[in-house]
């Protein structure tokens, strides 16, 4: 399921559609807080792409532990308005996606070599990462990510635009 550039109200009944395995939301505005926690009832998703997202709610998809390919943008209005460390942090409450292969990741967040080692530790199985944040130690920490076999960074502009 592909649903694009509009806010969506009614994808806060997703927990209707046990069968989905796929969704792809594009929308001008972020994910509403009732639209993540309709997400996180997906359980059985394996894939999932958020082109707008507030970093608050990244935790609300620790549910969706059957997820091999995650896609996020991070909706962040006002430059710095969360510490790009603390941004970062986030990722550590998606511990629980162990089945996690692909991630794709878009925002003003830091990821330092010791953040990228504690998700290495839960995310074994990740074979491909696509970076677009800071990263202030470079690739340490990314060859805890024994798997990996596809890597992509590049550094996050604020201002710029820059596809996911």
């Amino acid at each position: 399921m592909s649903v694009g550039l509009v806010p969506v109200p009614c994808l806060n009944s997703l927990a209707q559609l046990p069968q989905l395995r796929q969704l792809s939301l594009q929308q001008s505005q972020p994910v509403s807080r009732a639209q993540c926690l309709s997400i996180a009832n997906c359980q059985q998703l394996h894939s999932l792409a958020l082109s707008s997202m507030q970093w608050a709610d990244v935790p609300k998809l620790a549910p969706l532990t059957s997820l091999r390919d995650l896609a996020v943008q991070i909706y962040q209005p006002v430059r710095g308005s969360l510490p790009a460390a603390a941004a970062g942090r986030q990722l550590l409450h998606l511990k629980s996606l162990c089945c996690l292969r692909s991630l794709r990741l878009k925002g003003q967040c830091e990821l330092s070599a010791d953040l990228l080692q504690q998700l290495a530790a839960h995310w074994g199985s990740l074979t491909q990462l696509d970076l677009c944040c800071n990263m202030p130690d470079g690739v340490l920490g990314l060859q805890q990510f024994t798997a990996l076999r596809s890597l992509r960074m590049q550094p996050y502009k604020w201002d710029g635009e820059q596809a996911l």
